[in-house]
């Protein structure tokens, strides 16, 4: 059974200086200890590991990121204002062709992006701030949705300005190392995919591709997510 010892966990916490606004409810403060508690006498420890926390920096540090990385999937890194469009045609400007001259040098269009998004047309697109996030750590498309919330969506118009930038595969706003940009567009019939693009420097060309958000597979850490600010 658990002594009086570990309840000076609770009590080294309220003595901190600076005090979360959720460790001031004492009774929500509680019931994360209690729940600590539980889950380290489940694996067989006692009050001795519990004692720990107030004595191992180190421990506690891991601790801390452990709960952190958990609520934490992306980081903001930059952020790019997109001009409005008063009319955008997705095959006018999606086509695969690598002549150095063209406004973006594409030399991939996936079966998913070519099938579900070559017949969209957007029209009144309006002005956007729009924010790259680095992922933290890997990580499924609806982790990510659920911490953008209403900002995730952006518009295929601005997928467009933001590969207008980098033609050729300089350097700016969007990755070029291979890694994946992730961007969150609807198709021609409203549903939402999650739309890869990514800088071959092998061949010198971008790629484009569209996949399931509801899908298995995840992301790995690293990549850039980007949405409206």
């Amino acid at each position: 059974m658990v002594t009086g010892k570990g309840y000076a966990i609770v009590k080294e916490a309220s003595m901190a200086r600076q005090k979360s606004e959720f460790l001031k409810g004492w009774g929500k403060a509680f019931e994360v200890f209690k729940a600590i508690v539980d889950s380290v006498l489940a694996l067989g420890g006692g009050d001795a590991d519990l004692e720990r926390v107030l004595t191992d920096k180190t421990l506690r540090t891991e601790i801390a990121k452990l709960i952190v990385g958990t609520a934490k999937v992306i980081r903001s890194v930059s952020v790019v204002t997109a001009p409005a469009v008063a009319k955008f045609v997705a095959h006018d400007r999606f086509t695969v062709n690598i002549a150095a001259n063209l406004p973006v040098r594409i030399g991939y269009l996936g079966d998913n992006f070519k099938k579900h998004f070559l017949s969209k047309t957007e029209e009144n697109v309006a002005r956007a701030e729009l924010t790259s996030f680095q992922l933290t750590k890997d990580s499924l498309d609806r982790d990510i949705l659920a911490q953008l919330g209403d900002t995730a969506e952006i518009s295929l118009a601005h997928l467009w300005y933001l590969l207008s930038l980098q033609p050729n595969g300089e350097p700016g706003f969007l990755l070029t190392n291979g890694y994946a940009n992730i961007f969150y567009i609807r198709d021609a019939s409203g549903i939402l995919w999650a739309v890869r693009a990514d800088w071959d420097a092998g061949y010198g060309h971008w790629g484009v591709e569209a996949y399931s958000v509801s899908g298995p597979d995840g992301w790995s850490a690293g990549r850039q997510v980007v949405s409206r600010e």
